[in-house]
């Protein structure tokens, strides 16, 4: 059971990198393009070129740069949810996840927690009617 576990967990993070990444290239690609065809039609003629290289690879570290960190954050984050859920599935009942974000994953982080506080809550009833019938029983 434990290494199907790790085996999920693995293909979800190589799906989720590959997702990302591809969304990247697009986001990526398409500011660059515009942000070239402006530099080319309004800069002298003399420096069009030097500017249009500059303004080129200025916008594609800065884009490389801010989204190698949103993708970080965000699979970071999902790499803990996808932790804690396989520590909770292994029978580590107490665990939560502990992210605080406003955004789609902070949802899945609550709704993740509270079904692990009513299965917790579930498990520990059937443990307590299982008790009392065996002392019924005695």
């Amino acid at each position: 059971m434990g290494s199907e576990t790790k085996n999920l967990s693995t293909q979800f993070r190589q799906h989720l990198i590959h997702r990302l990444t591809l969304q990247l290239i697009l986001v990526i690609w398409i500011p660059v393009g515009l942000a070239a065809t402006a530099f080319y039609y309004l800069l002298p003629p003399p420096y069009e070129t030097l500017y249009l290289a500059l303004a080129a690879v200025g916008i594609l570290v800065f884009q490389i740069l801010f989204f190698s960190w949103l993708l970080y954050r965000k699979i970071h984050a999902l790499s803990e949810i996808n932790d804690s859920m396989n520590l909770f599935l292994l029978g580590n009942w107490e665990q939560r996840v502990t992210l605080k974000r406003k955004d789609e994953i902070g949802y899945l982080v609550e709704l993740f927690n509270r079904l692990a506080n009513e299965m917790t809550m579930l498990y520990r009833l059937v443990e307590t009617l299982k008790a009392q019938r065996l002392s019924e029983r005695q």
